[in-house]
């Protein structure tokens, strides 16, 4: 029961560190890079304070695991887009053309989402319950911000 409880919480945090991905941040546009950026340095100078410096330098590594795999997966979402629209403008592409495509980008990003499950697990690995806490805080804020802001690179 436990396991599966933190099996749904980590998929709550990998749902919203794509959405953060996905969405920009309130009245001045700003970029899925740029909010990545700030979510991700402002979890940096929380695990900082840590009293733990083992445990500060792991998660720090874990930290930078997640900023590669959203960069990663942002990757692979643009490169998805972009064959896309090049095989939509293709008249001669045939239904194997596209469903190759998807088929591509499913395994991709699901091997993407993998990979952040397990920077998501190893953070949580390494944190109390109330710095857990205190890291969700992070993502929730974050969250609520960028759904009241424009998206600019899309």
């Amino acid at each position: 029961m436990k396991a599966i409880r933190s099996f749904r919480l980590v998929n709550v945090f990998v749902v919203l560190g794509v959405i953060l991905v996905m969405n920009g941040c309130a009245h001045q546009p700003v970029s899925r890079g740029e909010l990545r950026q700030r979510v991700l340095e402002e979890m940096r100078i929380y695990i900082e304070k840590i009293p733990d410096p083992k445990r500060v330098e792991q998660l720090l590594v874990s930290v930078d695991a997640l900023q590669q795999d959203l960069s990663e997966l942002n990757r692979t979402v643009r490169k998805f887009r972009s064959d896309m629209r090049t095989l939509n403008v293709n008249y001669d592409a045939t239904r194997e053309d596209f469903c190759k495509i998807f088929d591509e980008y499913n395994m991709a990003r699901k091997g993407k989402q993998r990979e952040l499950l397990t920077s998501y697990r190893n953070m949580k690995e390494l944190t109390t319950p109330s710095e857990w806490k205190s890291l969700a805080k992070l993502d929730e804020k974050a969250l609520s911000e960028s759904l009241r802001r424009p998206l600019v690179d899309i």
